[in-house]
Parts: C-alpha cells; structure tokens; sequence
C-alpha cells in the first residue's frame, strides 16, 4: 500500500474514531437516540416486583422476561424517558397493566404487585346461617343458625379443622329471662371462649356472659349492665375485668366477685379506648388524654380543645400512635401538631393496614387511603355509583371489599388507572345486595355470607 494511501486510511479511521467514540461513551452512560424528539436523552429504568408469584413482563406488547422464580423482581434498563405501557402476566391469573412515565436517570419502581387468580373455589361451610363472630384470633366463629320453628341456636366452628359444637339454643336464654328474647349485639370478651350478648326483650336491654371455655356452657347475667351502659371494654391485662360508661362516668368491675361495688374509674367523659398499654379517652370538656390502668394520669394529646356536641356520639380508634376521632359519622385525624382535624364527613367505616403505616376508610360510595408520617396524606382511591359494603386490608399495599352484591380486589397504587379485579365464582353467582364478608389474615381465606349459607374461599393468596 502507498504511502499516500495509507495516509488516507489512517485519517478515515481517526475521524470514523471521533465519529464513533462519544456514541459509544454516551451509550456506556445511558444515553440513546431518541428518534422522535430527534436528539441524544438520558434513559431510566423500571424496577417491578411481584408478591406472590413468578409472571412475565411485557413493555409496549412486546415480551421483555419473567420474573424469577426465587427472586420475583426485574429490572428493566436503558428505557427511553416517556410512557410505557406495562403488563405482567400469568395463565389462569388476571392480568397487572398501567402506563407510567419513564424519566431520564431515574428508576420507576412497580413493588408489590399481587396477581390474582381468576377462578378462586369456595365451599360451604353451614347453611341456615343468620349470622357470624369471627373470634379476635380469627381460630374460629360462632354461628347464628336458624331452625324451621323460627328458633335459633349458637355454634362454635373451629375454622382449621371444622369442628362444630352447639353453645347455646334461643330456649336456654328464655328460660333464664322468663321473657321472650334476642340477641341485637354481640362481641367476643376476650381472646378466651367468652362472648358478651347484647339482648333485647320487648324495649328492656339486658347482658349476659357466654362463658364456654368448659364443656358445660355457661350463661349469665349482668346485672349491673343496663341500656344506658356505654362503650363496654374487657381489660386487655385482666380478662376477668371490663370497663363500661354509664352517664359520663367511666366504671370498673370485676366479673369474679359479684358481691363487688362498681368502682368509678374516670369522671366527666365521653368515650374511651383500651390499648394493650393505656386508655385514651374523651373529656366533656375536649381534650384527649392517656391515662394508665391504675387511673394515674400521663399526658394530653390536643394541643387545643375539641369543641363537644351534646347531641352528637363519639368515638375513638387508635392504632400505634395514630389516633382518630369519629363524631356520629364525621372522621377527624390528631395530626402531629396535635391539632384534630376532620378527614371525611359521612364515613362508613375504617381499618388500619397490616404494617400501620395507612388505614382505609370509606363513605357509602367513596374509598380513601390515609398515609401517616410527619405529615399525612389523604389518597383518593376510587368510587362507585353503588354502596360499598365492608373493606379488609388484603395486604398492605391490596384491598378487598364489596360493592353491594359484588366482591372486588383492588390495589392503592394509583398512579394511571386502579387495577380492579371483580371475584367472580360460581357458588357466589346469586349474591344479595346485603352481604356480609369477613377477610381473615391468619389463612387468607375470605368468608361470605350470602343468602343464608356461610361461604369460604381457597387462600386469596396462594
């Protein structure tokens, strides 16, 4: 090769080098060639993990890879700064899609997502059902079961294993109230085999005590525990002890000794909670306060009075340090400044999440998410033209709740469109606008109440 040729080559290839060497360098540092913007852009990536199973991951319809089956997240890199559509699927389960936003030098993170089968099996559990107690440590139920006589009786189910007992039959409680009775209310008294009965005969409130810790049920009743009684609590550190208000006052009794005077606990309050730890309760004159189980007083949690309402009920919900205040069905949060500030009007009902860190609530037709820290943040989830019924926290981050007949899962992530699953099975297929569900956390299992017939479902999540 000549002399002169050489020279040329050596030049080409020098400026094909300094062509070459900054696409190469900025490809090395995450830059492409947006052919649309019709210039070099810095690329992001997407992180997605998903809870409960291995799925595959698809960007703008094309298959990108599956998740692992030890390790269920991906990472897709090098992604051009725009919309992606996403989807992770999987057979026989309902699919996961949203569009979001790529930005430049910046990870998109899709963590937790739940993939949901598509046919969830439920068998029946009893029928003739009217009513059902999940106990406080969701091991097992009571059931109000009817009879072709227009009667009624009580039945213990252990949700592991099956087993049914009869407790108590609307003959036993007649015969000892000589008066035809029934059960308006009830609530399971301790983590023991004991439920407190609310029961009303003619326009008489009365209660009693199911204590069926032996074999011999026993029923009694409370002879101090009229309808003026208010907000009854067991003592989470004396099982044989509640507390109750009656006329602002709040009293102590001991269920061992009946001969026992009623002890006055507090004075001049609305409403109370018991904690593991200590009582919260109401002032009539608006403050919060903290008191331990010895009455001793330790601290007010408003800075400035809440102002009362003479006609108005009151209650109090805490979780950890997150306290609210409900008054009749207007939802106020104690902020960290300790202010109580009012959240939602009309609300129906509320949960905390599985972690503590959010709880839900909801109006007939409006779901909420509430998350804590330095400074919470309302979320509007979604809402709907029918009534919503009750709403469980399926995980921390995935909700389940019905919408009058029908029986929905949704996640909170709402960024782009909610995915919305409708549980849809063929034993629920003629579901009653009024039904009543139970989402128990200790083994996944949803429980439903339909028509009489007391349904439970395979694990929601496998």
């Amino acid at each position: 090769m000549k002399k002169k040729s050489r020279l040329i080559l050596l030049i080409f290839c020098a400026i094909l080098f300094f062509l070459i060497a900054p696409l190469v360098l900025f490809y090395s540092q995450g830059y492409r060639f947006d052919f649309d913007e019709k210039k070099f852009v810095g690329t992001g990536g997407l992180y997605i993990k998903v809870s409960n199973t291995s799925a595959e991951i698809y960007l703008n319809g094309k298959f990108i890879r599956k998740t692992g089956f030890l390790s269920n997240t991906a990472l897709i890199k090098n992604l051009l700064p725009r919309k992606h559509d996403i989807e992770i699927r999987k057979i026989d389960f309902w699919s996961w899609k949203k569009s979001l936003s790529i930005e430049e030098k910046k990870v998109t993170k899709i963590e937790n997502v739940l993939l949901i089968k598509k046919d969830i099996p439920f068998s029946i559990l009893a029928q003739d059902i009217e009513d059902f107690l999940v106990s406080q440590d969701a091991k097992k139920t009571l059931l109000k079961k009817t009879t072709e006589e227009e009667n009624w009786f009580l039945e213990e189910l252990v949700l592991e294993n099956g087993v049914k007992r009869e407790i108590l039959t609307k003959e036993d409680l007649v015969k000892l109230t000589q008066l035809p009775a029934e059960i308006t209310d009830w609530k399971w008294g301790s983590p023991k085999n004991r439920v407190l009965l609310q029961i009303t005969s003619g326009e008489e409130i009365s209660y009693f005590l199911l204590d069926y810790t032996s074999q011999t049920p026993v029923l009694s009743k409370i002879d101090f525990l009229d309808e003026k009684t208010e907000n009854i609590s067991f003592n989470p550190k004396n099982n044989d002890e509640f507390f109750y208000l009656k006329d602002q006052v709040m009293f102590k009794r001991d269920l061992r000794n009946k001969e026992n005077a009623e002890q006055t606990f507090l004075n001049n309050l609305l409403t109370f909670k018991t904690t593991k730890d200590d009582i919260i309760w109401l002032s009539t004159s608006g403050f919060l306060f903290k008191t331990d189980y010895f009455g001793q007083m330790i601290e007010a949690l408003n800075q400035k009075p809440f102002f009362i309402q003479k006609e108005k009920k009151y209650k109090i919900e805490i979780q950890n340090s997150e306290l609210f205040l409900l008054e009749n069905d207007d939802l106020y949060y104690l902020s960290s400044e300790g202010d109580l500030e009012k959240i939602i009007e009309g609300v129906k009902g509320m949960k905390f999440s599985p972690d503590s860190k959010k709880a839900v609530y909801w109006n007939d037709h409006e779901i909420w998410i509430l998350e804590f820290g330095s400074e919470y943040k309302k979320v509007f989830l979604t809402r709907f033209s029918k009534k919503i019924g009750d709403c469980f926290w399926l995980t921390p981050y995935y909700l389940i709740f019905n919408v009058e007949e029908v029986i929905k899962i949704s996640e909170i992530d709402n960024r782009d469109k909610l995915n919305i699953i409708n549980l849809s099975n063929e034993s629920l297929s003629k579901n009653e606008e009024n039904l009543k569900i139970f989402y128990n956390e200790l083994n996944k299992k949803l429980y439903v109440l339909n028509q009489e017939i007391l349904f439970s479902s395979e694990p929601i999540i496998p």
